[in-house]
């Protein structure tokens, strides 16, 4: 028999009628067309579920001879097809679906009023009708016609053409794409809707509707958020390019599944937190217009869309709310097992393993972002959805990879070598100290040791690391690189440090232990600095006290009269700071006097 791949679906065309009093069962046609890739053919691969029972088959205009094993179904062309040849069938089928996965075609209640809906990720678009159920068989286009009784509802991909009532008390849904759509995005929505249309404005002529589907007496509770939808497209338009579905329309069929999906151009919701709302947008650019070659690339829709989230809460409510988002995935991640890259692509489960696909495919996208700057980070993005090769089709991580690297001009197999391919996370352990080398000059030392790193050559991970060192005088702030099982590392400062921070402002998934050691400093009493000197109206003043003191600080004039007294009360031993008011007192030279316990010392000070 023929390679499954010796031929790709170029077109579905399903006209379903649907017994909602019946819970579901469906009589169907499904009308297809295909292109040979290798011929001479014989037949085509095609699935579909046992539970359902095939009529006929025809291919042209003669009946083609049918082979059934499983969910295998072999149609049998009535001549051999060549290289380049189009093929057009029709099947007929009938029978009552059965759910599987997360729910491919579930009959339900809702209000004790019949609803339907289907979710077909990752394998269960068979369930419900015959196609050929792989990621690389993603049909030019689609057509939905759906008969049922009035007054439901149906919502699917697409534009709406017509809905044509009949005397029966049915109606048919005439639903249309005419973009490319992975076959296990087509969907069906049905139930007692109310309808609430926006408009999504690009320009002054410019407009695409947004149209969502709520059950009935749900709709008001809901009008506010939804439109947030108009808001959140401007948002990622800006990151991610042009909407990918703009000559048909985007919005929501509410559904009774806990989660949601993204169903191309309607995403299915339970819900509609900003969150959920934000991932299932962000999956129309990162799984609907550009659909992972693999389910072991899933992170490039699921990371991606969890990203997105992080996004709108970026876009939304400023960088802070950004972090805290990130730092809530980055827990999530390092409960992850395993590779992002999915090793058993056959399994659901590790397919959407949330601690991996979602949480940590968002951090890499954020790793990768604090790496290469904001910039090229979001000219990445853009380049990666507007590219010809890729957007309508399919992509594996590597397209990606080459997309970072044409964008950066960085060779960036390390980056997804370990963060994508590999596993774990470093759990670096830090020890640092501070030699003193005089004045207010200072060394601060530090060595990292890390491990952890688990199914990736070499056995630790390479990141630049950002690193701050607070001083009394200043901070100081710089990028190092971390490549090594154990690495030291040295920086001349200008003022005491007082703290090390390593990976300043999270951009790397990571575990730290963080020791400092004894410092090569000098245990004595010091009145180190006076900061800035002259001064115009205050004056900062370091000293160091080998033991715990009550402290004071007087003022004199070049006559030696005090002008001013500061009580600074009782201090710990170490290094101290403490700040003097000089409003009020003329220009002209002083003398600053430190007194702990039995200690003295004086400095002289300018005022501007």
């Amino acid at each position: 028999m023929e390679r499954t791949d010796s031929f790709r679906v170029t077109y579905y065309g399903l006209d379903l009628r649907i017994y909602l009093e019946r819970q579901g069962y469906l009589e169907g046609r499904l009308f297809f067309s295909a292109r040979v890739l290798r011929g001479p053919l014989h037949g085509l691969f095609l699935e579909l579920a046992p539970a359902l029972e095939v009529d006929s088959v025809r291919v042209g205009s003669r009946q083609a001879r049918v082979v059934r094993s499983g969910r295998t179904l072999w149609i049998g062309l009535p001549e051999p097809a060549l290289q380049g040849e189009r093929i057009e069938g029709l099947i007929a089928y009938r029978g009552q679906p059965t759910a599987s996965g997360y729910g491919s075609y579930v009959f339900t209640r809702v209000d004790g009023r019949p609803a339907l809906w289907t979710l077909s990720q990752p394998f269960g678009a068979s369930d419900w009708f015959p196609c050929a159920n792989r990621l690389e068989q993603k049909p030019d286009s689609a057509d939905i016609r759906v008969r049922c009784e009035r007054p439901f509802w149906v919502a699917s991909n697409g534009r709406l053409i017509s809905v044509t009532p009949h005397e029966d008390g049915t109606w048919t849904f005439h639903w249309s794409t005419r973009y490319p759509i992975a076959h296990y995005l087509i969907s069906l929505a049905i139930g007692d809707y109310e309808e609430q249309l926006d408009w999504y404005r690009t320009a002054e002529q410019d407009s695409m509707p947004v149209v969502h589907y709520l059950y009935r007496g749900r709709l008001q509770a809901y009008r506010d958020a939804l439109r947030r939808t108009l808001e959140m497209l401007r948002a990622f338009e800006a990151r991610f390019g042009p909407y990918p579905f703009r000559r048909e329309k985007y919005g929501h069929a509410q559904f009774t599944f806990s989660g949601g999906m993204e169903h191309q151009t309607l995403s299915s919701m339970g819900g509609f937190s900003e969150s959920l709302m934000a991932h299932e947008l962000a999956h129309q650019w990162f799984g609907d217009l550009i659909t992972c070659a693999t389910w072991s690339d899933i992170w490039l829709h699921e990371g991606f869309a969890t990203y997105g989230e992080a996004l709108w809460q970026e876009y939304a409510y400023g960088p802070e709310a950004y972090r805290a988002f990130i730092a809530s995935r980055m827990e999530r991640a390092r409960r992850a097992t395993g590779s992002v890259y999915v090793r058993n692509p056959n399994s659901i489960a590790e397919i959407f393993d949330a601690s991996r696909s979602y949480a940590k495919g968002a951090v890499i996208l954020h790793m990768l972002r604090r790496m290469v700057g904001d910039s090229l980070f979001f000219r990445i993005l853009r380049a990666y959805t507007a590219d010809a090769r890729l957007a309508y089709g399919l992509a594996t991580t590597e397209d990606f990879r080459l997309i970072c690297e044409q964008v950066t001009g960085l060779d960036l197999g390390f980056f997804f070598s370990q963060w994508v391919y590999g596993e774990g996370y470093p759990r670096y352990t830090l020890r640092w100290r501070v030699h003193r080398l005089g004045g207010l000059e200072y060394e601060v030392r530090w060595t990292v040791q890390q491990e952890n790193a688990r199914g990736m050559e070499p056995g630790w991970f390479r990141m630049p690391v950002r690193v701050q060192i607070r001083t009394a005088l200043q901070d100081t702030v710089l990028v190092v690189w971390n490549e090594l099982p154990a690495q030291s590392y040295a920086l001349r400062v200008r003022g005491e440090p007082v703290e090390l921070i390593w990976d300043e402002g999270e951009g790397v998934l990571k575990e730290l232990q963080l020791v400092r050691e004894s410092d090569g400093l000098i245990d004595s009493f010091h009145l180190e600095a006076l900061y800035p000197n002259p001064a115009d109206r205050q004056v900062s003043v370091l000293y160091r006290l080998p033991e715990p003191a009550r402290v004071r600080f007087s003022l004199y004039d070049a006559l030696g009269r005090r002008v001013r007294l500061l009580v600074v009360g009782h201090r710990p031993a170490g290094p101290q700071q403490a700040t003097i008011a000089l409003d009020g007192l003329a220009a002209g030279v002083y003398f600053l006097a430190l007194e702990a316990g039995p200690h003295r010392a004086q400095v002289p000070l300018i005022k501007r």
